[in-house]
């Protein structure tokens, strides 16, 4: 698709309802893997919302929702305006990538912060599996969008793997001392 300029509200908001969706179908298989329907919600909207735990119900996972939503939506729309000043400003993006990272383990944190025992039921796993889903749903959209984002990534991927692969030692060789010549 050719890269046509978007409100970044707009391109946000899609950008979260996307990501939202990724995670809720995604604990929406876990739950009906456990024998249940709306647990991980109705979970969550107890802890956050009622102080306490409520039945699994579509009520409860509707409360939750909301909330989980606006998430969503509000993250997307960070991320789309940085996206888009990145644009201008190449030196933005690495907020790009940091937003992204510190998304990862939000929710994580979060979670246990407020209880051990949902952090338990939950699982940190499949907490990380969720938010990477809901990652690549997200940059798979602005990907669409922002055609030189999937190029920039792949340039600081390669950056930093041969930064690793340069200062790693191989096995069988001796650092070199810092008075000795270096010699390539």
């Amino acid at each position: 698709m050719k890269y046509k300029p978007q409100n970044a509200l707009l391109e946000g908001s899609t950008a979260g309802m996307l990501g939202a969706l990724a995670v809720a179908f995604w604990f929406l298989i876990i739950d009906l893997g456990r024998g249940g329907m709306f647990t991980t919600p109705a979970l969550l909207d107890g802890l956050l919302l009622h102080g306490g735990a409520v039945p699994a119900s579509l009520r409860s996972a509707a409360e939750y929702s909301v909330v989980h939503f606006a998430a969503f939506v509000l993250f997307g729309v960070i991320a789309s305006r940085l996206l888009k000043t990145s644009e201008r400003h190449p030196a933005f993006f690495s907020g790009v990538v940091l937003l992204f990272c510190v998304f990862e383990f939000f929710f994580l944190t979060l979670v246990g912060a407020v209880s051990q025992e949902a952090l338990q039921t939950l699982i940190w796993w499949r907490i990380v599996v969720g938010n990477i889903l809901a990652t690549a749903a997200m940059l798979t959209f602005f990907a669409d969008r922002h055609p030189w984002l999937v190029a920039r990534l792949k340039t600081k991927w390669r950056h930093s793997r041969g930064l690793s692969r340069t200062n790693a030692m191989r096995p069988g060789k001796r650092a070199p001392s810092p008075s000795s010549p270096q010699v390539p």
